[in-house]
């Protein structure tokens, strides 16, 4: 199984080359560089295998939440490469993935709490747990004001959990009294995480075509907003 991941949702822009059971990765973090490096780096990975983008099962892509012009960047990227070559699409969110790269680094925990700076005093949070390694939502993919998000986390989160994303930096109210086992602040989504889950998706065929793959923004679905 071939499978090339991007991700371009926040500050840092990554894509990532599952091949031969391993993954191969390029990351920089790069604020608004991401329409000047996302091609660049999927070329390195591919030719450095010595592979095309026609070689490839699938491509997957952090769907969001994030950045609404880095969530364009990313899909059109992939919906382009897709369209061309025929290929299916993997959407991943981008919380599950910040999820996961906690889960990897601190498997002794249960709960994981991603959240990022959704601008206009709101974050972009959701609570995952595990199951045979596998994220599951308690609270989905959600916009909320900080307030709103530490209230919800600390109904869902009966055991030791662990924050991850600037969003706690930002608004230090997020945790404010509900004491995380630790916060992992400097987190960002990343392709490699993306291609992880998305290797999962793909094995159960849960893909998607060039069409139907588009960003989720979150702040343009009132059902996911907690008021």
């Amino acid at each position: 199984m071939i499978l090339l991941s991007l991700d371009t949702s926040t500050e840092t822009c990554s894509a990532a080359l599952w091949h031969n059971d391993q993954i191969d990765v390029i990351s920089e973090l790069a604020p608004k560089r991401h329409t000047h490096l996302i091609l660049p780096m999927i070329q390195t990975l591919l030719e450095k295998h010595q592979l095309n983008i026609a070689d490839c099962d699938a491509i997957a892509f952090g769907e969001g939440p994030g950045s609404f012009t880095g969530l364009r960047i990313a899909a059109g990227v992939a919906q382009g490469l897709a369209f061309a070559h025929t290929l299916p699409l993997i959407p991943v969110s981008t919380l599950a993935a910040l999820a996961l790269a906690a889960k990897i680094q601190q498997p002794q925990l249960d709960y994981f709490v991603p959240a990022l700076d959704a601008r206009m005093q709101e974050v972009y949070f959701a609570i995952y747990t595990f199951e045979k390694n596998r994220p599951l939502a308690i609270v989905p993919d959600s916009l909320a004001a900080p307030a709103k998000a530490r209230v919800s986390i600390a109904e869902n989160t009966p055991a030791a959990w662990l924050g991850i994303g600037q969003a706690y930096a930002v608004y230090p109210d997020l945790s404010q009294g509900l004491e995380p086992a630790a916060l992992m602040l400097d987190a960002y989504p990343n392709a490699k995480e993306i291609a992880l889950l998305a290797k999962e998706a793909f094995m159960e065929g849960h893909v998607v075509n060039s069409t139907e793959a588009l960003p989720k923004y979150l702040r343009n679905d009132v059902a996911k907003k907690i008021v």
